[in-house]
């Protein structure tokens, strides 16, 4: 299993990927675009879960959601923005599985990515 996370700073990304790894014990892919990404989870079966930025270059993680949804992948998608949720449409109708506020601390990152993937992490054998 993996977690997909996209983000077009690739620093960022990387420093989530670095966390997940470490913390949780699973491998992660990353991606800086939401074509990149749908490119991945097309393509990738191993993915369990995505963690997206919301604005990228091509599209916004409301549109990765609505994606995600529309292919019945049937994965949590935790979205990243600098933006109260409240605040974007996209996730009016079709809320995301978690939301976390940019900035964060890894606090806050390792609380909610437990909260979101929480049952992905049950299934792996330790």
């Amino acid at each position: 299993m993996k977690i997909l996370i996209i983000d077009d700073e690739p620093d960022l990304a990387s420093l989530l990927a670095n966390v997940i790894e470490k913390n949780f014990k699973i491998s992660t892919v990353t991606a800086e675009s939401k074509s990149q990404a749908i490119k991945i989870l097309t393509e990738d079966s191993d993915i369990a879960g995505v963690i997206s930025d919301f604005q990228l270059p091509d599209g916004t993680g409301g549109d990765l959601l609505k994606f995600i949804q529309s292919s019945q992948l049937n994965i949590p998608i935790l979205i990243c923005s600098g933006t109260v949720i409240e605040t974007i449409p996209e996730f009016k109708k079709n809320p995301a599985a978690g939301y976390l506020l940019k900035p964060f601390t890894k606090k806050e990152v390792l609380a909610k990515i437990e909260n979101v993937f929480g049952s992905i992490f049950r299934q792996l054998p330790f």
